[in-house]
């Protein structure tokens, strides 16, 4: 067979694709046996076998094939599921490319290519399942600022040294893989950052994640640079507080719920740490674990005053460069008043208000639907949506009496941020 010359993603799936049970089993050296102990001579496709890699008295892995051609092996026991190169890799202990290299050999397929270098000369690089675009349009770093909330010129995030756009290599539940578009902020020298969909979320329930094998932590360490430092949650929290200019570098937490690393406090020792975190209990008791590994006198703990909170929610919508809701939008805290309370002592939202600014939060909208309220003299409390549709010229669809529903509650709890 003619050796393939192309990327090493189309190369891995033909191998995955030609690999059977059969060579996998035999390359893995580990035993496969049946529900009575007896060794699988020529494995088949949905029967089940004991797990070769740990005591499995109750048979919990089975072999399948995807509509693409591509077998698969799924272990009920750790509910995973992968391909055939993921279970030679186990079973010898090797990465994902020695495993393809082997069974490429074993199956004569004359497939394999080596791994093509991490930079490319046709404007990306590749790391861990994500491919770096070198030079983004300022059509994406707009993108990026409407997601932060911010308003004004976007160019300043093309200095921000931790930023990357480009395209991640998901794994879904059966092993396949899927693209996504995003952006996100990595300190690649410690294999630690996050990433954000470009387009749209991972998920409804996931809006930003670790890269695969890369660990949580403190982000941007090898970046700091000056006395004065501050610390954010996330990265959306980062960039927002970034853009203002009024620190020399920053850091952000991959996980609220981190505890700081020993080289983590030492390269923070003797600077002046602004721990600026988010207004709920999590944040909380994340600026406490932060806020007690260092001495008062380096650190101020600043949280929003509007419960549930986040820094990029209370700056939405204003010029980065002049954040002058700094003063009467945040509680100041020192730390020994802020060790002192009890987290039970912190605020929490009642379930009735609207927590957070919505990062959709429209502010220009909002202020249209106060403004009509106000010269009609319909109450923020209405229920009836009908007359504001049609003061604002809006077709009576579903769509639009929620989002009416939604900005008459804004027009309460973001009041004092509308005058």
């Amino acid at each position: 067979m003619a050796r393939v010359r192309t990327n090493n993603s189309e190369v891995f799936d033909a191998i995955a694709r030609a690999c059977t049970p059969e060579i996998a089993v035999e390359l893995g050296g580990l035993p496969l046996t049946t529900h009575r102990g007896r060794a699988a001579g020529r494995p088949e496709l949905k029967k089940m076998y004991r797990s070769p890699w740990r005591t499995d008295n109750t048979p919990s892995l089975n072999f399948f094939k995807l509509s693409n051609g591509i077998i698969l092996f799924n272990d009920f026991g750790e509910n995973k599921a992968a391909n055939l190169i993921s279970f030679v890799a186990r079973c010898r202990g090797c990465d994902y490319a020695a495993a393809a290299r082997l069974i490429d050999q074993k199956a004569c397929l004359g497939l394999w290519t080596q791994p093509t270098p991490k930079k490319k000369e046709d404007g990306t690089r590749n790391i861990d399942g994500l491919k770096i675009t070198l030079d983004p349009d300022d059509e994406v770093y707009e993108l990026i600022q409407k997601q932060l909330g911010l308003v004004g010129d976007s160019s300043w995030l093309k200095e921000e040294p931790m930023l990357v756009v480009g395209t991640y290599f998901g794994i879904g539940n059966r092993g396949q893989k899927y693209p996504i578009e995003v952006w996100g902020l990595i300190e690649e020298e410690r294999k630690i950052g996050r990433i954000r969909g470009l387009l749209k979320p991972f998920s409804r329930s996931v809006k930003s994640q670790s890269i695969k094998g890369w660990r949580n932590g403190l982000c941007g360490l090898s970046e700091l640079s000056g006395d004065r430092v501050f610390i954010a949650e996330g990265e959306k929290d980062f960039l927002a507080l970034k853009a203002t200019g009024f620190w020399d570098s920053g850091l952000f937490a991959t996980t609220a719920n981190m505890k700081p690393r020993e080289e983590e406090i030492d390269a923070l020792r003797g600077k002046q740490i602004t721990i600026c975190a988010q207004a709920d209990k999590e944040g909380f008791n994340a600026a406490k674990r932060w806020a007690s590994s260092l001495t008062e006198e380096e650190v101020e703990v600043f949280i929003p005053k509007i419960k549930g909170a986040d820094w990029a929610d209370v700056m939405h919508g204003n010029e980065y460069k002049q954040l002058g809701i700094f003063p009467e939008a945040f509680t100041r805290f020192n730390v020994g008043k802020l060790l002192s309370l009890n987290e039970d002592e912190y605020p929490e939202p009642k379930k009735e208000e609207i927590l957070t600014y919505s990062p959709c939060w429209d502010r220009q909208f909002t202020l249209m639907v106060k403004d009509a309220c106000e010269r009609h003299k319909i109450p923020f409390s209405i229920t009836s949506t009908s007359l504001l549709l049609e003061i604002l010229g809006l077709d009576k669809t579903t769509s639009n009496r929620s989002k009416i529903r939604r900005h008459l509650g804004y027009c309460v709890t973001h009041l004092e941020f509308l005058n």
